[in-house]
């Protein structure tokens, strides 16, 4: 299955022959690791940006009320006016409230976008990084190294040696991915973090009663 976002993809393909030596060796799967991070930021920015855009037309609106309200108070006496100004203006009072609501909500909601698109591009360099520094293990694994014309390993101490090199080899690339899971795992984790944008977001904005 393919990652939605691209650095995850372009990692699953630098990290193939790791995961292929892991399968070997009775390792975890590094791809699958990566897959606990995988994301889409661009949607969340898009749902961002259409906040946003409300906001700009709530924006438009307001600015139109006011004017209006503004037009009224120049040209209308009396007590019904002033009670139509006075509700016109807790009328306006939570627009303006409405208005900054949103507009910290598309903030935040970019802000969510970049933290997520930066975690999952760094889980992806980290693991083709940690992939790189075990690639003579990972060889090693998927190529064991044998005698000039492939002869078989018979003297005891040569082949001691040999099974040394591979469990060495073995346990090189088990600790490899396990470092790619404890990588993407702290990522992870910074996810939460990213959530705290919104606290005191999420509550409605609550209206100011109108004077009857």
């Amino acid at each position: 299955m393919a990652f939605q976002h691209q650095a995850l993809n372009s990692a699953e393909a630098e990290l193939a022959e790791l995961r292929r030596a892991s399968a070997k060796v009775g390792g975890s799967d590094p791809v699958e690791a990566l897959r606990e991070i995988d994301c889409e930021p661009e949607t969340v920015r898009d749902g961002a940006t259409k906040v946003e855009a409300g906001a700009d037309q709530e924006q438009d609106a307001g600015r139109t009320y006011a004017e209006a309200t503004a037009s009224a108070d120049d040209n209308w006496d009396g007590d019904a006016a002033a009670a139509y100004l006075f509700d016109a203006g807790n009328l306006g009072a939570d627009r303006r409230r409405r208005l900054a609501a949103a507009e910290d909500t598309a903030a935040a909601g970019q802000r969510i976008a970049d933290g997520l698109d930066a975690l999952a591009r760094s889980s992806a360099s980290q693991a083709t990084a940690i992939a790189g520094e075990a690639a003579s293990a990972v060889q090693t694994v998927l190529h064991p190294p044998t005698l000039p014309g492939g002869a078989p390993v018979t003297d005891p101490l040569v082949r001691q040696l040999h099974e040394q090199r591979m469990a060495e080899a073995a346990a090189r690339v088990r600790r490899a991915c396990a470092e790619i899971e404890d990588a993407v795992r702290r990522n992870v984790e910074q996810i939460a973090e990213l959530g705290d944008a919104l606290d005191g977001l999420t509550e409605p904005v609550a209206s100011t009663p109108a004077v009857a």
